[in-house]
């Protein structure tokens, strides 16, 4: 057989098998159509948490052979203002979508839709140059798994301001996913207050669990900004500069363990003053039960919820996410400057535990007995200390006798002889630490092991204080 000939079957076949399932598609999306409508408008209702009602109506559509024409509103009622947004979409049918095809993609897949959406409201179409909200494309493959790209094009209201707001990936919250802008602005309507953010990155990569389907950040995620600025009405702009986070969580025996690290930058400027507040970093670890922290998450949108019935199942899981061994472990917690490091370190390591009988425990060290081996460091750096604070009251509007400078020092100074006078922290010429350590229900403290009188002392003190803030 001829190549020419070999070639124009592998095309009858092709067009043959695109066109009858073309069909069979473009029926099934007629038929189906009320169910994934319903199913939209049932994810629309969790914006109702922020007080925003959205819902689709009207819908209109029309069938074709190789694609269908779907027309829609989106109705958004925010307060006591409603807006309706015009829906425009060309939905092309599998198994080899038309408009994929044509860029020579011969991935089958069940439906690719091209969709837009515009404003009708006429002061909502001056936000937008020209009155079209949103561009995306959608792809359903023959599993149910929704990707895509969406572009939301540039806002410029009274209250908020954007460039361009690029998304693509995966539409369920998992597989891949991927989005920046380079501004966000938000101005608040009361007051003059705004936040503004420039060069926003998110990547992450999630998968879904199916023993555990609520636990939604599963997998590696990447953030970063150059700039997140808090303005208030008197000009105090408080800037964090140069963000990078990244992360990763994976389920491992029954256990959800994650670990991140971000390091920021920060300032603060006050009229024609700025102080260099230094950079903070952070290195963590998580880890802990997956089915108790599962059945957290479930519970998570009733967290407010007063029902003694709601609460009473919500602390039941968190005493079961508390005594099945939680880990939680902070390698750096750290903030540096020209003159030196202040740090933290904790790692905190309980043993499996019940709660009935933790509550029988004779002594405190039987309780302390649920904590393997863990630690506690605090090493506050006198010089940058005094550096932060030097930093801080040149633009503080409070008012003080003395240049900034002298002021950080008798700061320093009073913390110092605090921390002298206090059995919780040792002092040198160069720093205020404090070193935590418990294990086998014994706990040391600056190298002393502290005596049980001294516990259940502090043990009530910690239970009166919790007592304090609970009325």
């Amino acid at each position: 057989m001829k190549k020419s000939t070999m070639a124009l079957s592998a095309i009858a076949v092709l067009a043959a098998v695109t066109t009858g399932g073309a069909w069979y598609t473009g029926n099934q999306i007629e038929q189906r159509y009320p169910a994934l409508l319903e199913q939209l408008n049932g994810s629309l209702k969790g914006l109702n948490l922020y007080g925003v009602n959205a819902e689709i109506s009207e819908v209109k559509l029309a069938k074709g052979v190789f694609s269908s024409d779907v027309q829609y509103n989106v109705n958004i009622k925010d307060g006591e203002k409603t807006f309706t947004f015009k829906g425009n979409d060309k939905v092309y049918h599998g198994p080899i979508p038309l408009n994929r095809l044509l860029k020579g993609n011969l991935m089958p897949m069940l439906l690719s839709g091209e969709s837009r959406l515009s404003a009708v409201d006429e002061h909502i179409k001056t936000y937008f140059a020209n009155h079209e909200i949103l561009v995306a494309t959608t792809d359903v493959n023959y599993a149910g798994e929704v990707a895509g790209n969406a572009t939301l094009n540039p806002v410029k209201s009274e209250t908020i301001e954007t460039s361009k707001i690029h998304f693509e990936g995966d539409y369920t919250g998992f597989g891949k996913q991927k989005l920046n802008a380079d501004f966000i602005k938000v101005k608040s309507q009361e007051s003059n207050e705004k936040i503004e953010i420039t060069d926003l990155n998110y990547d992450a990569n999630y998968i879904k669990d199916n023993q555990y389907p609520e636990l939604k950040g599963i997998g590696d995620y990447q953030v970063s900004f150059k700039k997140l600025a808090f303005i208030t009405d008197k000009n105090r702009i408080v800037n964090l500069n140069d963000l990078i986070s990244k992360g990763n969580s994976k389920i491992e025996n029954n256990r959800l363990v994650s670990a991140g690290n971000f390091s920021i930058k920060t300032d603060w400027t006050e009229g024609n003053k700025t102080a260099d507040l230094g950079k903070f970093q952070a290195d963590m670890a998580l880890d802990v039960d997956a089915k108790s922290f599962n059945e957290l998450m479930l519970l998570s949108d009733k967290l407010e919820n007063e029902s003694p019935e709601i609460q009473q199942q919500i602390q039941a899981v968190v005493m079961a996410l508390v005594s099945q061994a939680p880990k939680l472990k902070i390698s750096e917690l750290s903030l540096e400057n020209a003159k030196g490091k202040n740090t933290f370190n904790l790692d905190l390591n309980l043993d499996k535990f019940d709660i009935a009988q933790l509550s029988q425990a004779k002594s405190v060290e039987d309780m302390l007995k649920i904590f393997k081996p863990s630690y506690l460091n605090l090493n506050l750096n006198l010089a940058a200390s005094e550096e932060f604070a030097t930093q801080w009251l040149s633009v503080s509007p409070e008012d003080y006798a003395g240049t900034p400078e002298e002021n950080a020092k008798l700061l320093i100074q009073e913390l110092t002889n605090t921390a002298q006078q206090s059995a919780l922290a040792t002092v040198d010429a160069e720093s205020i630490k404090t070193a935590l350590s418990i294990e086998n229900g014994k706990v040391t403290l600056n190298g002393r092991e502290v005596s049980e009188s001294e516990l259940q002392l502090a043990l009530f003190a910690i239970m009166f204080g919790a007592g304090n803030l609970g009325q």
